[in-house]
């Protein structure tokens, strides 16, 4: 497999604003309590190495059973950080489970910006699912993906089983001879790659099932919301590149308007409204406008 890249020692500038970008990122409104499990996290070394590969498979889409829908955490960040690697030069591609191919497809062709090629799976490990590893990636990102606990099974963070309606990718993520890097992001602990550290896991859930992750990633990225982790990992990208490729609020306003419209739900509230995670978009505006600030007083601007 594709290991740790070589890294340069970064500048303590660099290190300042990667910092500044995790505090962001990791503010918790949910209460899930990311700081008594969430490690620091790999937002360089993530970045990094995403800056040293060529394809990248952006997986993403959380099924809520109750509304037969996927909900907004997940496509924003997935959508935003495909189009910041077409910036740096990159080929992007988003995987997502069949019965999310329809909204997914109909808010790329709604925002309009780039085209994104998407490729729609069934649930199990099919054949199709075993081909993915050839088709020349050099990284897999997950963000906001279901990844299988303990017993083999994925979970809601309402303890919902949810494998009958999932692709499983945990096999491409745990395969030792798989030639690709992979990356998770996650904000519960129940996402594909994000995988809380045993010792924390215990005293999280000494008790009943376990519903966290147990697959991991090369690198993991933690956050209140997923989206916001994708949105950081942007932010290091444009630090690390000079080139800048955080989203806007608008651009993040118009995703999530046309996901919405499309049939995606509010994961918590299970509302089709332009919510995430129950918080309103203004909050997911927020995080996005704070990012950006960072990088600007990095010396990253916007192009004019």
């Amino acid at each position: 497999m594709t290991s740790s890249c070589p890294l340069d020692l970064p500048n303590p500038a660099l290190e300042n604003l990667v910092d500044a970008v995790d505090r962001v990122i990791r503010y918790d409104p949910g209460r899930r309590g990311l700081s008594s499990w969430a490690e620091k996290g790999d937002l360089l070394r993530a970045a990094l190495s995403l800056l040293e590969g060529w394809k990248v498979a952006i997986a993403t889409g959380f099924f809520i059973p109750s509304e037969g829908a996927i909900e907004t955490d997940g496509p924003p960040g997935a959508l935003v950080l495909a189009h910041a690697l077409q910036t740096l030069g990159k080929t992007a591609v988003l995987v997502v489970d069949e019965h999310a191919a329809e909204i997914i497809r109909a808010t790329i062709d709604a925002v309009a910006r780039v085209s994104l090629p998407v490729i729609a799976l069934p649930p199990g490990v099919s054949s199709k699912l075993r081909a993915l590893p050839g088709q020349g990636f050099s990284h897999v990102v997950a963000v906001e993906r279901p990844g299988c606990a303990a017993d083999g099974v994925c979970y809601s963070m309402r303890g919902e089983a949810l494998s009958a309606y999932t692709a499983g990718l945990d096999h491409l993520f745990l395969d030792p001879d798989r030639t690709f890097t992979t990356v998770g992001i996650g904000d519960g602990g129940n996402e594909l790659g994000v995988c809380i550290p045993e010792e924390k896991l215990a005293a999280l859930s000494p008790d009943g099932p376990r519903i966290e992750c147990r697959t991991p990633a090369d690198y993991r990225i933690y956050a209140g919301v997923s989206n916001w982790g994708a949105y950081g990992l942007c932010a290091v990208l444009s630090a690390a590149t000079g080139r800048y490729v955080v989203p806007s609020v608008p651009e993040v306003a118009q995703i999530l308007r046309a996901l919405v419209k499309a049939g995606a739900v509010d994961g918590v509230s299970c509302r089709r409204s332009e919510t995430v995670d129950g918080l309103p978009r203004s909050a997911e505006e927020e995080i996005v406008r704070r990012l950006g600030a960072l990088v600007v007083r990095y010396g990253v601007c916007p192009d004019e």
